[in-house]
């Protein structure tokens, strides 16, 4: 004989900071559970009648006499106890008629278990209905959905009974909601990448990177190299000339929330379509935490395939101003399953800023640097400096918001920077966002040399 008991729970959550975390430990929930199964019976039918009468009431005065009708009695025993001790007695005898006439009785005629007849095998069914407090936690911390796990204990009454107990696992909610990649890849600011600084970790928390080298140093494509601003996705921009300087992405975390059937990482024209490169691979896991290193651990494109080197067909660079497209798609592992992906705008851009016009400006007993320069994709910096810039005077970016668009895309913008006592020669350097770089010298005559 067993009583049957069922606890449901969930992963709880932990908030530091304002932002949740799952806290490794679980939650109950206050979920509503039953069990049944046909060969429940009434704990108190001695006699295996089939109802709790008066005829079990005599059965336990039996037992009490030392004249039990049941020889093994005493491994049963919790049948004949009515009452709250643990000892089988008159008192049991009594709640036992008090309950069948309707009196005040600890005795519970109603209660069942589960009775399983030796070589016989019982089916037992569990329904759990979370609350509503469940449902809003879930809502809450889980909105894509969330496992819900437990047990169901099986107690022995038998005095010489065994425990037994089994795990259940279940999914509230759609499963196929949540999404695969980590991040707002709807973000029109972000495509759900990350891009900041590269040295900023939180949490151990993983995002999906690109990365390239900025002269054998790790970094991230479209940062400006030169001066802090606000990162704008327009800006990513490579340049493939061998100089070690933002030549192609050498590697990229991509942050999975869900196991992946396979992966796709796609570089294609953005205007024709015509791919360039294409890796995929099969079985792709999702990030999980890794106890030896202390951190969520993303898929690395690097340890599977050779980063993609900006080439055509032919083996050649993509010109200046080929726009492309690095798409990264994946399938959850379920018969049609929809594509889900990820994509970025990418700008082949070996060619350098221009200086279009020099002047300075005396005004106010102030003297004044007016420049006119222009880019194909957008100028990171303008640096000022002496002549072999051992100094320089200043590193400022130039916002886009105050560049005209040409006719051929290109942005120009026209600049007036501040210079008096700080001489009347200058070198202007002009860098853009794929570390293209150009010099001029520049005097008070208003001579302009590359």
């Amino acid at each position: 004989y067993y009583g049957l008991n069922t606890v449901a729970q969930t992963e709880g959550v932990n908030t530091v900071q304002g932002v949740n975390f799952m806290s490794s430990t679980p939650k109950a929930l206050g979920a509503a559970t039953a069990e049944t199964a046909s060969a429940m019976v009434y704990t108190h039918d001695v006699n295996s009648s089939g109802a709790c009468d008066s005829h079990d009431a005599y059965w336990i005065y039996q037992a009490v006499s030392g004249e039990a009708q049941d020889g093994n009695w005493t491994d049963v025993a919790f049948r004949y106890n009515t009452t709250s001790d643990e000892e089988v007695t008159e008192d049991d005898v009594q709640a036992y008629l008090n309950a069948l006439v309707g009196l005040e009785s600890e005795a519970d005629l109603e209660d069942q278990v589960l009775e399983v007849k030796a070589g016989e095998t019982q089916t037992v069914n569990v329904s759990v209905s979370l609350s509503e407090d469940d449902r809003s936690y879930f809502a809450t911390y889980y909105p894509n959905g969330g496992y819900v796990e437990g047990y169901t204990f099986l107690d022995a009454c038998n005095a010489q009974g065994t425990d037994l107990s089994l795990p259940y696992l279940g999914f509230y909610g759609n499963w196929t909601d949540a999404p695969l990649f980590d991040g707002d890849n709807e973000n029109p600011e972000t495509h759900g990448f990350f891009w900041n600084d590269m040295d900023t970790t939180f949490f151990n928390q993983y995002m999906s990177v690109l990365w390239t080298s900025l002269g054998g140093d790790d970094w991230i494509p479209g940062l400006n190299p030169y001066a802090n601003e606000t990162f704008d996705i327009s800006h990513v921009s490579l340049s493939p000339n061998e100089d070690g300087y933002l030549d192609n992405i050498n590697d990229m975390y991509v942050s999975l929330l869900r196991n992946v059937s396979e992966l796709h990482f796609t570089y294609t024209n953005a205007q024709t379509g015509e791919v360039y490169n294409e890796d995929i691979i099969g079985h792709a896991p999702k990030t999980s935490f890794d106890a030896n290193s202390g951190l969520c651990i993303p898929y690395v494109h690097g340890q599977y395939f050779k980063p993609y080197m900006l080439t055509d067909a032919n083996g050649d660079y993509l010109p200046n101003n080929t726009k492309l497209t690095l798409t990264i798609s994946g399938t959850l592992d379920y018969p049609g399953a929809p594509v889900v992906e990820k994509s970025v705008d990418i700008t082949v851009d070996t060619q350098a800023p221009e200086l279009l016009a020099a002047e300075f400006i005396e005004q106010d007993g102030q003297t004044y640097l007016a420049l006119m320069f222009q880019d194909n994709v957008s100028v990171a910096a303008v640096i000022l400096g002496n002549e072999d810039l051992s100094q320089v005077y200043g590193m400022l970016p130039a916002d886009d918001a105050e560049a005209q668009v040409q006719e051929d895309g290109s942005l120009q913008w026209t600049q007036v920077y501040k210079v008096t006592g700080l001489g009347d020669s200058f070198t202007v350097a002009l860098g853009d966002y794929a570390c293209n770089e150009s010099y001029y010298t520049v005097t008070d005559q208003s001579e302009t040399q590359p």
